[in-house]
């Protein structure tokens, strides 16, 4: 038994070093990335691995302190990489997250597929091609009935 029930509290903390947030993204723990992590089996398998190996004071240390004790078990584990994955996912899937990135990258559209309007296709543009001679050699064996076309 590890000394960490998987629960949104003890993950919290995790997520947060992994993730802390800035001045204007908030830490993980104030989206609901813990509550995906939870959902996905990639994320509770990593998640049960690292808090198992992680010290049983780990959410009580400074940022500093967590920063270390998970670079530590990164080193060991390939568990953390996997968190990650799940974990980076959920929070810049999060809406305030995303509003804030499209906000500092200044996004005028979403992107695809909700993305800007594009004309009707025209399939008028592709007559040149269909009219030229095929850009391949045909593999078949060349016949007496193919010299006759």
């Amino acid at each position: 038994m590890t000394a960490f029930a998987l629960t949104q509290d003890a993950i919290d903390p995790l997520l947060d070093t992994l993730l802390p947030g800035s001045d204007v993204l908030p830490p993980a723990s104030c989206t609901g990335t813990g509550a995906e992590v939870l959902m996905s089996a990639k994320g509770v398998d990593a998640a049960r691995a690292i808090l198992a190996a992680l010290p049983p004071d780990f959410a009580d240390l400074a940022m500093p302190g967590r920063a270390a004790a998970v670079r530590e078990v990164a080193r060991l584990c390939g568990a953390v990489q996997a968190l990650v994955e799940v974990a980076h996912r959920a929070y810049y899937s999060d809406p305030d997250v995303s509003a804030v990135v499209a906000r500092l990258a200044a996004y005028r559209h979403p992107p695809r597929p909700a993305g800007p309007e594009m004309p009707p296709f025209d399939p008028s543009i592709l007559e040149t091609v269909r009219k030229a001679a095929p850009a391949w050699r045909d593999p078949r064996p060349a016949t007496p009935d193919d010299n006759a076309r």
